[in-house]
């Protein structure tokens, strides 16, 4: 996952980043600069702010977000974890049901999804997300993404095609959930709704 601002707070993020860079630059000229030579001084200074700042967001950005003294700098959900249910679709005038696990990988500034599923044939397929976005709406978050399944391997009752899906999360203290809708670029388009919810942190990267 490449790192990016893009779902960071603009205000408190630039907070941060001045006051990281006054107390670094205060350190640095309180104890380290005074033991060495004024030559390289100025040489450290500046080289020396950026790289601890952006090595902090970097920290930040991977792992310190998830914790509620640093998510203050998001405007995001801690998404992350696998997610159980059903899908309710529509193919060719048939209604239908199928099971259905959804993996998120995330972190403050990416996510990704993978969808597993298991029809009434016992077929199972996987969608992998190519595009993601996550949005606030209605005082919810959604999840805004396409997506590529690579279809049944053994007999192709299901071709390969894109998709595309907004989930809504309802977040709840016993257990949230993703509620959402989908549709394919099929010959003879399928869509459906889709309803998880959250099961462990623990990812299984399989139906």
């Amino acid at each position: 996952m490449n790192f990016s601002l893009k779902y960071y707070k603009t205000a408190p993020t630039i907070t941060v980043i001045l006051l990281l860079a006054a107390c670094i630059d205060f350190v640095l000229l309180e104890f380290l600069f005074p033991i060495i030579s004024d030559n390289i001084e100025g040489f450290i200074r500046a080289p020396g702010n950026t790289s601890l700042i952006a090595s902090f967001l970097s920290l930040h950005n991977k792992f310190l977000w998830k914790y509620p003294v640093f998510n203050f700098l998001v405007k995001i959900p801690n998404l992350n974890g696998r997610y159980e249910g059903n899908i309710k679709y529509e193919f060719d005038g048939k209604k239908g049901n199928k099971d259905c696990a959804l993996e998120v990988i995330q972190d403050a500034s990416n996510v990704k999804i993978t969808s597993y599923f298991n029809n009434e044939e016992g077929e199972l397929t996987t969608s992998e997300s190519l595009v993601e976005d996550i949005k606030e709406k209605d005082g919810f978050h959604h999840i805004y993404f396409f997506y590529l399944n690579s279809g049944t391997k053994v007999d192709g009752s299901l071709d390969c095609h894109e998709g595309a899906n907004e989930l809504k999360f309802i977040p709840s203290k016993d257990t949230s959930k993703l509620v959402g809708h989908y549709f394919t670029n099929r010959q003879k388009q399928t869509k459906g709704i889709i309803e998880v919810k959250f099961k462990s942190k623990i990812l299984k990267g399989e139906f």
